[in-house]
């Protein structure tokens, strides 16, 4: 069992929010896209996460974050790798 912790910082209720907040232009966009948080940042646009869900949630922020391969450069999540 891997027993290594991990340092991160993540609100995640407070990321919602924040995107909730931003008046994105195209270009905003077409940048996001390239990153690999852009499949969160989008359910967030169209309203598919609610930041009351979201609130202090470590031990599944953990799981997630432990999926990420460096080798592909994806998170590996229900069978599947993404960027």
């Amino acid at each position: 069992m891997n027993t290594a912790k991990l340092m991160y910082r993540a609100y995640v209720a407070r990321v919602i929010t924040t995107v909730l907040e931003l008046q994105l232009r195209d270009e905003h966009i077409m940048q996001l896209q390239k990153t690999p948080f852009w499949l969160m940042i989008e359910a967030i646009r169209v309203h598919k996460l609610d930041p009351e869900g979201y609130k202090k949630c470590d031990a599944t922020v953990c799981r997630i974050i432990q999926t990420y391969s460096p080798n592909d450069e994806k998170f590996h999540i229900g069978g599947s790798g993404l960027p």
